[in-house]
């Protein structure tokens, strides 16, 4: 069991939300002026301004945790990668931009900040936040453990309760992550086949390729995407925050490899960057929905 309290898990998600905020609003002027992403190069591609960019915004994101959050904490950042010396008593998953090269090309449809925290002495997920980039109502989405998942926007800046409708809708919402042609190629026959089916089954139903990755799944926490494909599969830094909360409020994550319920833990005997850099091609959604979608597949 994790000793962690109520009270002190509350504070941590809060302190995280402070620090989300600051580099969303970093990002945002990065927008307008992007050629400030240019002074200090990615480890991963040094010539990649989203990289360079992506470097920035995780640098700012640590100094702002590290200067408010009391403990020292392990981290894996998708541009530092893996800084952890198994002691410390606090570890997050940082992803602090996702989606930035459509944001620099100013595709303001997808975007966000996420942070997933756990206890490494136990194994356990403590908190999972994600804040929305681009959206206009500064939509924020969290999840804290034995507690449940909120959200909150520029309207209602109080957490709400994050409760996914149950019944499914007559005109469903579908959505697929695929965004680059050669990922899309990569699994041409499944997505056709998944796609050929809804549109048969139901006539009715709507499709985007633009609400994907973490803030298509917390949007589906809310039930405006019904099921959310991600064939292409996601790491640990970008799919164990979200899938959390969308799973605190009702919702169903499914590996596609297993068929089983996507697993949003880490093993800390195991190879941490191992595990964190494999990619899940999962679906998340209402739980009808990916149950059809996971019976397709298997088929």
């Amino acid at each position: 069991m994790s000793p962690w309290a109520g009270s002190q898990l509350a504070e941590l998600t809060t302190l995280s939300v402070s620090a989300m905020i600051d580099v969303r609003s970093f990002v945002r002027c990065q927008i307008w002026d992007p050629s400030s992403a240019d002074l200090i190069p990615s480890k991963k591609e040094v010539l990649n301004p989203c990289r360079r960019l992506d470097l920035l915004a995780e640098r700012r994101l640590l100094s702002g945790l590290q200067t408010s959050i009391p403990l020292e904490f392990g981290y894996y950042g998708e541009e530092e990668g893996l800084v952890f010396q198994g002691n410390e008593r606090l570890f997050a998953l940082i992803d602090a931009v996702d989606g930035s090269d459509l944001i620099l090309r100013g595709r303001e449809l997808f975007g966000a900040i996420s942070l997933a925290w756990f206890d490494p002495w136990s194994g356990q997920l403590l908190s999972a936040v994600v804040v929305d980039l681009v959206s206009s109502a500064n939509l924020i989405w969290s999840w804290r453990a034995e507690v449940g998942s909120f959200w909150q926007n520029a309207f209602l800046p109080a957490p709400q309760p994050l409760v996914m409708p149950k019944e499914p809708r007559e005109d469903p919402f579908f959505a697929t992550v695929s965004i680059k042609p050669q990922m899309e190629l990569k699994f041409e026959n499944q997505y056709d086949k998944v796609l050929k089916w809804l549109v048969e089954q139901y006539p009715r139903a709507r499709f985007s390729k633009s609400h994907c990755g973490s803030p298509g799944v917390c949007r589906a926490a809310h039930g405006a995407i019904d099921a959310l494909l991600h064939l292409y599969g996601g790491q640990g830094h970008d799919v164990i925050g979200p899938a959390a909360i969308l799973k605190g409020a009702g919702g169903l994550n499914v590996a596609l490899q297993s068929g089983e319920e996507l697993q949003i833990k880490i093993d800390f005997s195991g190879d941490l960057a191992e595990q964190l850099e494999e990619r899940h091609p999962f679906v998340s959604g209402n739980p009808y929905w990916v149950d059809q979608i996971i019976k397709l597949l298997a088929s």
